[in-house]
C-alpha cells in the first residue's frame, strides 16, 4: 500500500504541517520502516509517522525538518 493514498497518513500529516507551520514540497518520498513511515526529501527523513498499534499517527520531526520544511520569512520585493 502506498502511504500517499492512505487518508489517515495524509491527514495526520497535514494536520502536523499546519499546526507547526511547515511546508511538504511535491518531491516527498514516503519510506516504510517497522513500526511507522518516513517522510523524506532529498532522501533525507524530515518527519517519522507512528503507525498503530505502537503509535496512533504521532510525528516527530528530524534534524533535517527545519531544513527542507521550516517556512522561512518571505521578503517583499
Amino acid at each position: 500500500m502506498n502511504p500517499k493514498n492512505d487518508k489517515k497518513v495524509i491527514e495526520a500529516v497535514n494536520n502536523y504541517l499546519l499546526a507547526n507551520d511547515l511546508i511538504l514540497p511535491n518531491d516527498v518520498v514516503y519510506e516504510y520502516i517497522i513500526d511507522g513511515i518516513y517522510v523524506c526529501v532529498k532522501k533525507q527523513p524530515v518527519l517519522i509517522i507512528g503507525l498503530p498499534p505502537v503509535s496512533d499517527y504521532s510525528i516527530e520531526e528530524t534534524e533535517y525538518t527545519n531544513t527542507y520544511l521550516r517556512v522561512t520569512n518571505a521578503i517583499a520585493v
